[in-house]
């Protein structure tokens, strides 16, 4: 794993949290979580 960090949007970053207090992941897990998700939506529509 490589560490990095961004800048987000105060409202990305609130919804972000708030999903990631509801599926009980830290926001740093929530951000790859979607990041994941992304590319697994990407192959599907190729």
């Amino acid at each position: 794993m490589k560490p990095t960090s961004i800048r987000l949007d105060d409202e990305i970053y609130k919804k972000i949290k708030e999903d990631a207090e509801k599926e009980k992941r830290s926001i740093t897990k929530q951000i790859e979580y979607i990041i994941q998700q992304y590319y697994e939506m990407k192959k599907l529509i190729k």
